[in-house]
């Protein structure tokens, strides 16, 4: 932040990228160097734990039936 109360474009970015890793955005940069969310990444995520930890339960449940 600058004798003004401006803050840079370098620490914008730094601001913007805590942000979206609070909000769990995965940055991606392409070939230009220009920044592209994946929204999705981290409840995809979330989503194949889940069903991983299902699948775990079902299959030892089928090994105490047998």
């Amino acid at each position: 932040m600058d004798s003004s109360g401006n803050v840079s474009s370098s620490s914008n970015e730094v601001f913007k990228r805590r942000e979206n890793q609070i909000l769990g955005v995965d940055m991606i940069r392409d070939l230009d160097n220009k920044q592209k969310t994946s929204l999705w990444s981290r409840k995809v995520h979330q989503l194949e734990m889940v069903r991983n930890h299902w699948s775990l339960i079902f299959r030892k449940a089928e090994e105490d039936v047998r």
